[in-house]
C-alpha cells in the first residue's frame, strides 16, 4: 500500500521521461492498460447514465434501451476484469531479466513500499539517483505506478 502513496512522484517523473520524447508501453495486460480499459468503460457508462438522468423522464423506450445497454457493458467489463485476474503471468519475471542488478534491487525495495528517500539511504545513493532508476523501472516495466511494479513482481 505504502508504494501506492509514491506514485505523484513517479507520475511527475515519467511526464519528464514524455517531455524529452521517451514513451512507455501500454498494453492491456498491464496494469496501466487494465486501468485504461477500465477507466474508459466507466466514462462510457457514466455518459449513459447521464444522459438517462438529465433526458426527457417520460421516454420510458430510451431510457429501458439505456439500462439495458449499460447492464450488458458492465456484464462484459466484469467479465474481462475475472478473465484478466484469472490469467496466469510469468511477466514479473521476464521483466525482470530486462534490469540492471542495481534496478533489480531497487524494484524489490520499490515492491516492499519503499520511499525514494528511504531507497537512497539504504543503498547509500542520491534521492536523485533513486528517482532516475525507479523511472527507468516504470519505462522498462511499461507502467505508471509503483503499484504496479509491486503488482508485477507480487509472485517473485
Amino acid at each position: 500500500m505504502r508504494a501506492l502513496a509514491r506514485e505523484r512522484e513517479d507520475a511527475h517523473e515519467m511526464a519528464g521521461f514524455a517531455d524529452r520524447g521517451e514513451r512507455t508501453s501500454l498494453t492491456h495486460g498491464s496494469v496501466p492498460g487494465v486501468v485504461e480499459m477500465v477507466s474508459h468503460a466507466l466514462g462510457s457508462m457514466k455518459e449513459k447514465i447521464t444522459s438517462v438522468v438529465d433526458g426527457p423522464s417520460d421516454d420510458v423506450e430510451s431510457t429501458d434501451r439505456v439500462l439495458r445497454d449499460l447492464l450488458e457493458q458492465c456484464e462484459r467489463l466484469q467479465t474481462d476484469i475475472a478473465e484478466l485476474l484469472l490469467m496466469p503471468t510469468t511477466e514479473g519475471g521476464d521483466l525482470l531479466i530486462t534490469l540492471t542488478p542495481r534496478e533489480r534491487e531497487i524494484a524489490g525495495l520499490i515492491a516492499d513500499g519503499l520511499t525514494n528517500e528511504q531507497i537512497a539511504t539504504r543503498l547509500v545513493i542520491s534521492e536523485k539517483t533513486t528517482k532516475t532508476h525507479v523511472t527507468r523501472i516504470l519505462k522498462k516495466f511499461g507502467v505508471r505506478q509503483r503499484s504496479a511494479v509491486a503488482a508485477k513482481l507480487r509472485p517473485f
